[in-house]
Formats: structure tokens, C-alpha cells, sequence
């Protein structure tokens, strides 16, 4: 059964990879699979679902999360999240950052915070 990498196992990765001949065939591997994972949407979700869940902690939870796509390197977001405080909460964290909207999510029944 795969498992999920954690930071500290992609660290030591890349650390191995760092001692390996440049162009040998255990270092092209290595960084290849970064190519695919390491910044790719689902992880950067999971790391503002965990944001999001510290911020809002004890408020609600995150039930929904849309990321822009990495490669336009456009850092766009939405949440939805399960109580209006929950959102409310999250919008007073980043309610400077350009583009942030509110509301009533009515498709999957929570309350939407948005960054463009």
C-alpha cells in the first residue's frame, strides 16, 4: 500500500538527491516525482485545509476546498466552510489579502470564502 509523503520524508529526499551524480539515473527518478507531487494542488489544499482548520478552530470546519491551477501560478482559493462564524472567522485573517469575498454558499450549503 502506497503511503503519503510527509515533509520531513520529502526533505530527506531531496537531501539524498542533493549527494547523488548530477544526470545519474537514482537522482532523475527522485526529482521526477517531485515534478508530479511536489506542488501539486491536493497538497497545497491539505495545507490550507489545516490553515484554515487553525484559524476557524472551535468555530466550525472546512467542508469544501478549490484551488487555482498551480501551473498559471495564480494563487487563487475557495472554502467553504460549515457555520457563517467559521467563515466570518477565516475572512478577518485574510481580509487584506486582494480579491477576498464572503457569502452563502447555497450549492453545498455553508458559507464561501474566496481569494482571486
Amino acid at each position: 500500500m502506497a503511503r503519503t509523503l510527509t515533509a520531513s520524508d520529502r526533505k530527506r529526499l531531496i537531501k539524498m538527491a542533493s549527494t547523488l551524480p548530477a544526470g545519474s539515473e537514482e537522482r532523475r527518478a527522485i526529482l521526477a516525482a517531485f515534478a508530479h507531487s511536489g506542488t501539486a494542488p491536493e497538497n497545497q489544499a491539505e495545507d490550507l485545509r489545516r490553515e484554515l482548520d487553525k484559524r476557524v478552530r472551535g468555530a466550525g470546519k472546512v467542508i469544501h476546498i478549490q484551488m487555482a491551477d498551480v501551473m498559471t501560478g495564480d494563487g487563487s482559493w475557495r472554502a467553504v466552510l460549515d457555520t457563517e462564524y467559521a467563515a466570518l472567522k477565516a475572512y478577518y485573517v485574510y481580509r487584506r489579502s486582494p480579491g477576498v469575498r464572503f457569502g452563502e454558499s447555497r450549492n453545498l450549503g455553508g458559507w464561501y470564502i474566496a481569494v482571486d
